[in-house]
């Protein structure tokens, strides 16, 4: 993150945050660099229009942008139907990995969360297109998780 800093530093009439408020944006975003330079290719895009020091626009951005990134994961959860996002939120707000997907236990509380019976034999393929779709892993034998930790927290930030 600091090298990214000096690099633009570098470079004449780039607006930038301080390393304190850069920092933050960076942890916001999940200590991901691809999104912590799209934050700062847009802060440098909107800061001129906004009238906003980068200091008060970058955590902003950042903001928008986790959301944003989580949402793109989250919709193909979303697409796979109610059961997948029953399937999903068990794995998601579990703490350490999900295990029991199968039972019929699991299968009784998805079919409540669905308002439909849900027979066991209904979840396997679910899960496997969570798995091709790179939403959920097999972290062991009958042990899954989020793939991507940050969806996992956004998940959870909005079940709250």
């Amino acid at each position: 993150m600091r090298h990214v800093l000096q690099r633009l530093r570098a470079e004449d009439g780039k607006l930038l945050p301080s390393e304190a408020i850069a920092w933050e944006a960076f942890q916001t975003l999940g200590h991901r660099p691809e999104e912590f330079l799209r934050a700062l290719g847009q802060l440098q895009a909107s800061s001129s229009s906004s009238g906003l020091e980068p200091d008060q626009l970058l955590p902003v951005i950042a903001a928008t942008l986790r959301g944003t990134a989580a949402d793109l994961e989250l919709q193909k959860v979303e697409q796979l139907g109610g059961l997948a996002t029953a399937i999903f939120d068990r794995v998601g707000m579990d703490v350490g990995p999900a295990k029991g997907l199968f039972s019929a236990e699991a299968a009784a509380a998805y079919g409540e969360a669905i308002c439909r019976e849900v027979r066991v034999e209904e979840i396997q393929p679910v899960v496997n297109e969570l798995l091709a779709d790179n939403v959920l892993m097999r972290l062991g034998h009958g042990l899954y998780g989020v793939a991507d930790p940050f969806v996992q927290e956004i998940w959870r930030e909005r079940r709250r």
